[in-house]
């Protein structure tokens, strides 16, 4: 269909440019066509099983390969899918090329729970999730003080409260994809070289129109807090491409 506009043609050039025109129209309507099949496929698909793109992530890597270690009230088969998420969006691995993997290479998840919770006055019951994820300040990840760097801690935390909500979605065959539009850091205490990090997010609402999440960071060894957060998140719409 590209090459259209390479091939001679002795005619006047009006005469070429209505070729050309309905060729386009002609390709535009095709390719209409099969976009329409392939959502027709994929509502399908996303239908009898919502967290299809998900379950087709590869398996994760160390330290995400052994999902029997993570603590928590879900199942072993929710945690599975947690650790290959999260290994998926850290994307560690030969070769790749996406900002901070190396810095993020350890980060685990270490705990996943799954709580009913009793909301307003009509005490309506709504599920809420906390997960537990945990690395140590590697060499990758400070600043030129020394210190842990603030544009990795707001990666990590992009990680970590997406990876809540995706942890929430198992349970609800919700796929918790979208894109952060705001996200809020206060510090309180800087991290330094030798601690481990622990970070405890929670879900605040996971939803079609909108989702948000909030974390603490600790030092794992002393209970020090270090910076909290929220994140607001418009998700993708679960027909999309």
């Amino acid at each position: 269909m590209s090459c259209v506009g390479y091939i001679r043609d002795p005619r006047p050039s009006r005469h070429r440019d209505t070729a050309v025109c309905i060729l386009y129209h002609t390709s535009g309507i095709f390719l209409s066509s099969l976009l329409c099949e392939r959502q027709r496929l994929y509502n399908t698909l996303t239908m009898s099983d919502p967290l299809a793109r998900l379950r087709a992530f590869p398996k994760a890597p160390p330290p995400n390969d052994n999902p029997s270690a993570i603590r928590g009230n879900v199942s072993l088969e929710s945690k599975q899918l947690c650790a290959n998420i999260l290994a998926y969006h850290v994307a560690h691995y030969p070769g790749s090329t996406v900002f901070a993997n190396e810095a993020l290479r350890e980060l685990k998840a270490v705990e996943v729970n799954v709580m009913k919770t009793a909301e307003g006055e009509s005490k309506k019951e709504t599920l809420k999730c906390e997960a537990i994820f945990e690395t140590p300040v590697l060499k990758e990840s400070l600043n030129v003080h020394g210190t842990l760097s603030g544009g990795f801690a707001a990666h990590m935390l992009d990680v970590c409260l997406f990876g809540v909500l995706f942890s929430l979605g198992i349970e609800t065959g919700f796929d918790a994809s979208g894109v952060s539009t705001a996200m809020d850091l206060n510090w309180y205490s800087p991290g330094l070289p030798g601690m481990t990090l622990k970070v405890v997010a929670s879900s605040v609402i996971l939803g079609s129109k909108v989702s948000a999440s909030r974390a603490e960071v600790y030092d794992k060894k002393s209970g020090r807090l270090l910076i909290t957060a929220t994140q607001n998140i418009a998700p993708f719409r679960q027909s999309r491409l």
